[in-house]
């Protein structure tokens, strides 16, 4: 995660992830980067940001939805509130449905779940370019909405 990119994130532990992506693991070509580390690391920020977003939206979820079901219908739910517009959605809906894109989630999974495959530090930060304008509207909007509960006194 680039230092310019500032996400102002309520929730404790998702708001830790994502310092931890942020600003403990390094992430270039020298011995010491940890790319499997922020590849799972990415992955649980993406899923665990999708779940609160979903959440807080009261959008309702069938108990056997899997996470690129989730990411489609937090695409849609944002789109439908104009919360987002359909270009802003292109690249997070690439995640959910692309099958051979680096950004398929199938990659995500790779990351914890595969052996075989590890990320390059390259291909997480072309990843990251590629979500980051997402993530910027999802916790963009979750913050005004939680401080307009604040400011009115619906907290």
């Amino acid at each position: 995660v680039p230092k310019t990119c500032i996400l102002k994130i309520n929730e404790t532990k998702i708001n830790n992830v994502y310092c931890e992506l942020k600003n403990d693991l390094l992430l270039d070509d020298s011995k010491n980067a940890v790319p499997n580390a922020v590849g799972v690391l990415f992955r649980v920020f993406l899923e665990i940001s999708i779940d609160y977003f979903l959440e807080k939206e009261g959008v309702a979820l069938k108990n056997d939805i899997k996470l690129a079901g989730k990411i489609t219908k937090t695409a849609d739910h944002m789109e439908k509130s104009k919360i987002a517009t359909s270009k802003q959605l292109i690249n997070i809906r690439k995640v959910a449905i692309a099958k051979t894109s680096i950004l398929s989630i199938d990659n995500f999974h790779d990351y914890v779940h595969s052996y075989k495959s590890q990320p390059s530090s390259s291909d997480l930060k072309l990843k990251w370019e590629n979500l980051q304008e997402f993530f910027e509207l999802l916790w963009d909007y979750l913050d005004k909405k939680n401080s307009s509960k604040i400011k009115y006194g619906k907290k």
